[in-house]
């Protein structure tokens, strides 16, 4: 038996519902389980700490949102696959939060499928809000603190 690799969608309001319902839908369909919604710390905490990846929807208030910067500071501290795909309902173009450029596996345009490539572990790159590759700036590893 294949266990489904378990995946949480973070998302504000911004996004249409029907856009995400089908994101959650594909995924579903294609083996994953998903977790999505808004939760409380305690329980995103508890969540994440089951998930193998945690992907945030690019919605135009992401990178302000202090709640989403901690969601992605916790699955990068767990070790967990992240990775970021922009609303595809939105026009105006979406800031890509720090915590994001820090420590995305992959970002994609919304292209659901590309993005479950990723989640199964192929290298999606970088791309913008149209697909277009995306030039990322890899920082290089800090020395240990002793």
């Amino acid at each position: 038996m294949i266990i489904p690799k378990k995946v949480f969608i973070s998302h504000q309001d911004q996004c249409d519902e029907n856009e995400i319902e089908g994101l959650v839908e594909y995924l579903k369909n294609h083996g994953f389980d998903v977790e999505h919604g808004k939760l409380s710390s305690e329980d995103f905490a508890k969540i994440i700490a089951t998930t193998e990846s945690y992907v945030c929807v690019l919605e135009q208030n992401t990178y302000k949102s202090e709640e989403i910067a901690k969601e992605i500071l916790t699955a990068a501290s767990q070790g967990k696959n992240i990775f970021a795909i922009f609303c595809p309902t939105l026009t105006m173009t979406i800031t890509i939060p720090s915590a994001i450029e820090d420590f995305a596996t992959g970002i994609t345009d919304w292209n659901i499928e590309k993005l479950g490539e990723g989640l199964i572990g192929k290298d999606i790159g970088f791309s913008d809000q149209q697909g277009k590759p995306k030039k990322v700036f890899v920082k290089p590893n800090k020395p240990p603190c002793n």
